[in-house]
């Protein structure tokens, strides 16, 4: 799934087998306490900051509502 902001192309993988799902979020989340804590923080690396606030924001609110696992 498209998670810009990172980079133009970064991108997110949802995995799912045998009714499990996980979510690879790759540098969406640069770290994973800060970013999940706050997803509104811009991160140096990011190269277009606002597109990855929308990216985290997006992502984040998908994987809770749906009780998703994430590695970040």
């Amino acid at each position: 799934m498209p998670a810009r902001g990172h980079t133009p192309g970064h991108s997110a993988y949802l995995l799912e087998s045998a009714g499990e799902r996980l979510l690879l979020t790759a540098d969406t989340a640069n770290h994973h306490v800060i970013f999940l804590e706050n997803p509104s923080y811009n991160f140096g690396f990011d190269m277009d900051k606002d597109e990855a606030v929308i990216a985290r924001r997006r992502i984040f609110a998908m994987a809770a509502g749906e009780g998703t696992r994430v590695l970040a």
